[in-house]
């Protein structure tokens, strides 16, 4: 476990050292629950919310490792409860998760997604990117369990990237070792192999047992596709001798299903049954659905084996019922919307990456096209100033440059006369006037001679500067070198405090440096030296020009990059319309879904309730009448036994038609289930629901569609009137009563409970 950080104290403390039993939580689930529930225990003495919140999802995360669902499901939705009171989102999206993680565990796929859901929402809130990395890879488990392998692969690859990030470093190898595995049942094995070998060595050295397990398991079904039995029935060993070793059920579950089916596909009867036996103990004792129903598949293999053909049908029937449990309509569709949610989103987090760096290079972009004005206009100043052979038409022509692109409303340079070695200041301007020194020459204990005799930079006040100026607030002094040599002080002053910055202060000592030129060329007609250094100047010249060409090809460089930049915001501006169309277009279409039935195109029968209880309180609201009809198809299991289940779904979409065609535009048909219609009747009395049955009977019996079909057909009908105290299942079962009336009587007929005998 990693040293808790010293400065945490109380709550803060306890959550962090709950946070980091999750490192050992695969290696020692049942040691990791007792822990985290005495944690628990700890945080409710003092009143912790939050505290205990976290301890109850780490002891909820250990015990669905152990296949204890239903204690991981109580422990969960007290933490869920707490952490909601106090708004701890980090928590809430832990919490989401380990309940997504149970629910994918016992098979209610549809449940899992929708938790998932709920700890992205949460996991945002909190911007906590290690539990979002595990909700990605979740999302991936849940794709590859129900079969959509490249969906799975998308996951894994965005939660190993969030992983490699942030986050614990043992976390990869669980994320490689499932893209491994999605990648075997792709048939893609040298990549396979790779990513699980990868994978083994991460979980060695982080002691995941679990994942250790997991990776043998997948390198025998690798070994099984080379024809390598040996070595995959010693990788399953060894998967097994780990996870029994280690009291982990639920690995031990899965590698007994998988040995067992293993030895099954090689004739070996007996073993493969024990080993499924023991898996279906395992998974039995714990609740796990999504295991049983594999196991009972595997088992009814073996009966089918032994050609004992009535216990393979029941067991296949069983595991049939425990999938359609955990798979109906509401998975695919919460699947494709947390599909298409999680694409936006990352998305998004696309778009605000681009737009941070495109910031970040405009910012740059802008630094550099200053620093390379200022070079410009340094480098044509100081060519100016350096070319002057005379020193004070040098210096005012330094002078009026400063003056126009830095805040330098006074100058003054003071040289060293050769005669005495005493400092003058000549020439000083101020506000663009000459002015005369305080006084002349200057002191030698003042910041001008400091200046000189250090060769360092000084900033000081106006009380220093030597000449009246009545603005001045800050004064710098540069010391005027040409290479080792002083030649004499140049300083400036201006009217605010800290008036410049780094690039300023650069191109002033740049400056100075033009101005020890323009000294040495002042003295040139004097100094026998006047070739030399003319030489040194022009060597100077043309450096300054070589970093002006450099500045320009970095200037042309960032102007490209400028333009990208739009490219690729324009780009991401129509890839996000795209994807917006994209989502309404889908969402029409899932709403659409929601609400009808696929065969017969009325309403389902969730729908049909709802529109039937939104009529039952109008017509209570305006008293007025309400009937329902209960239609049935007379003898339909004889079609499906004669004609094949194909010809059943033709004359049950024909039957939905024929009823539609006869109702009013304010009337409502649904599907209520197999061959059976609800059709409702706003402001309509039982008499009239008789008549309109009885339309529908004649019509569908002499339907030229059936007829063409060599098909006698007939259905039954009931209808009911909505009394007072009735709701909507009242008055639906009233007439599903009389429907099977109108079956009892000889079916063919209308049943309304009036005394009158009905006419056939």
């Amino acid at each position: 476990m990693a040293a808790l950080d010293k400065t945490l104290t109380g709550e803060e403390a306890l959550v962090h050292r709950v946070l980091e039993l999750w490192h050992e939580v695969r290696a020692a689930p049942e040691a990791v629950a007792q822990a985290a529930l005495a944690a628990s225990e700890e945080a409710r003495s003092h009143g912790w919310k939050r505290g205990r919140a976290a301890a109850l999802v780490m002891a909820g995360g250990a015990e669905t490792f152990l296949l204890r669902p239903q204690d991981a499901l109580r422990h969960l939705l007290e933490a869920l409860s707490l952490a909601g009171e106090v708004k701890a989102h980090d928590v809430l999206a832990r919490g989401y998760l380990r309940l997504a993680a149970i629910y994918g565990q016992v098979g209610d796929y549809a449940v899992a997604f929708e938790h998932l859901d709920r700890c992205f929402q949460e996991a945002k809130l909190a911007k906590d990117e290690v539990t979002e990395a595990a909700a990605l890879n979740n999302s991936g488990e849940l794709f590859r369990e129900l079969g959509r392998y490249d969906d799975a692969l998308a996951y894994y690859d965005r939660a190993l990237e969030t992983a490699r990030r942030v986050g614990h470093p043992g976390s990869p190898g669980i994320y490689i070792g499932n893209r491994g595995a999605a990648r075997k049942a792709l048939g893609q094995t040298d990549e396979a192999e790779r990513d699980l070998e990868e994978a083994a060595a991460i979980h060695s050295a982080y002691a995941n047992i679990p994942g250790l397990v997991e990776v043998d398991c997948d390198l025998a079904e690798l070994a099984t596709a080379r024809g390598d039995a040996f070595a995959a029935e010693a990788k399953y060993r060894a998967a097994l001798e780990l996870a029994s070793s280690h009291g982990l059920a639920q690995s031990e579950c899965e590698v007994q299903n998988d040995y067992g089916v293993w030895l099954l596909e090689r004739g070996r009867l007996e073993e493969a049954e024990a080993r499924l036996r023991r898996a279906m103990d395992l998974a039995v004792g714990r609740g796990a659905k999504r295991y049983i129903a594999s196991i009972l598949g595997s088992l009814a293999r073996v009966a089918a084996a032994r050609n004992d053909h009535k216990r393979a049908y029941i067991r296949q029937r069983l595991a049939d019922r425990l999938r359609q449990a955990a798979f109906g309509a509401g998975v695919e569709l919460k699947m494709t919307a947390l599909r298409m949610r999680n694409d936006l989103s990352w998305a998004q987090r696309e778009a605000r990456l681009a737009k941070s760096e495109s910031a970040a290079l405009k910012r740059r972009t802008r630094e550099i096209e200053r620093s390379y004005e200022m070079a410009r206009l340094v480098t044509r100043l100081g060519r100016a100033v350096a070319a002057e052979l005379d020193l004070g038409d040098a210096c005012a022509e330094l002078y009026h440059g400063l003056r126009r692109f830095m805040d330098v409303p006074g100058f003054a340079l003071a040289t060293v006369a050769p005669e005495s070695g005493e400092l003058h200041i000549d020439p000083a301007m101020d506000a663009g006037q000459p002015v005369r020194p305080a006084s002349d020459p200057l002191d030698r204990n003042g910041p001008w001679w400091r200046c000189f005799r250090e060769r360092a930079e000084i900033r000081e006040t106006a009380a220093d500067l030597c000449v009246p100026s009545p603005s001045a607030l800050t004064v710098l002094y540069l010391p005027v070198m040409f290479g080792a040599e002083a030649l004499g002080v140049m300083s400036v002053w201006s009217d605010r405090p800290g008036a410049w910055d780094d690039d300023a202060l650069a191109a002033l000592r740049a400056l100075a440096a033009f101005v020890a030129v323009a000294i040495k060329n002042a003295r040139r007609l004097e100094d026998e030296n006047a070739r030399r250094e003319a030489e040194i100047f022009r060597l100077r010249n043309v450096e300054l020009k070589a970093k002006g060409d450099e500045l320009e090809k970095a200037l042309a460089e960032v102007k490209e990059y400028a333009r990208r930049e739009k490219e690729y915001k324009d780009m991401i501006l129509a890839w996000n319309k795209r994807l917006e169309e994209q989502v309404k277009r889908r969402t029409r279409e899932l709403e659409k879904l929601a609400i009808l039935d696929g065969l017969t195109g009325l309403f389902n029968r969730r729908h049909a309730f709802e529109l039937l209880d939104r009529e039952l309180k109008a017509s209570f609201r305006h008293k007025r009448s309400l009937s329902v009809l209960m239609i049935d198809v007379d003898d339909f299991k004889q079609v499906n036994d004669e004609r094949g289940h194909r010809a059943g779904d033709a004359v049950l979409a024909e039957v939905a038609r024929s009823i539609r065609s006869r109702l009013r535009s304010s009337d409502i048909a649904g599907r209520y289930g197999g061959e059976e219609f609800l059709v409702i009747l706003p402001e309509t009395p039982l008499s009239g629901a008789a008549v309109l049955a009885e339309r529908i009977r004649t019509g569908i019996r002499e339907a030229s569609p059936f007829a063409a079909m060599g098909l006698s057909l007939s259905v039954s009908c009931g209808a009911a009137e909505l009394a007072d105290g009735m709701d909507c299942m009242a008055l639906v079962e009233l007439a599903d009563s009389r429907l099977y009336m109108a079956k009892e009587r000889g079916k063919d007929q209308v049943a309304t409970g009036i005394d009158e005998p009905e006419t056939v």
